[in-house]
C-alpha cells in the first residue's frame, strides 16, 4: 500500500459514517485514526483537523487503509 496525500485525497466517508486509517501529521507520528468527513478522531477522543491553523506539526498530510489482519 501506498501513502495518499491528503492535499490529492481524503478517506471516503458519508455523512454519520467513518473509515479508519493510518495516518501521519507533520511531525512524523503515524496514528490509528478514523475520519469523518470533516475531522480526523484518535479512539482516545483527541480531534485533528483537516487543516489546523498555525499547527503545521499536527496537520495530517498522508493516510492510508488499514492493512488487512494477519490469517490464522
Amino acid at each position: 500500500m501506498e501513502w495518499i496525500k491528503c492535499s490529492e485525497r481524503l478517506p471516503h466517508a458519508e455523512c454519520g459514517e467513518s473509515e479508519s486509517v493510518l495516518a501521519v501529521c507533520g511531525a512524523g507520528v503515524v496514528y490509528m485514526l478514523y475520519f469523518d468527513g470533516a475531522c480526523w478522531h484518535h479512539p482516545n477522543g483527541n480531534l485533528y483537523e483537516v487543516e489546523p491553523a498555525n499547527r503545521d506539526e499536527q496537520r495530517i498530510t498522508h493516510w492510508m487503509p488499514l492493512p488487512n489482519p494477519p490469517m490464522k
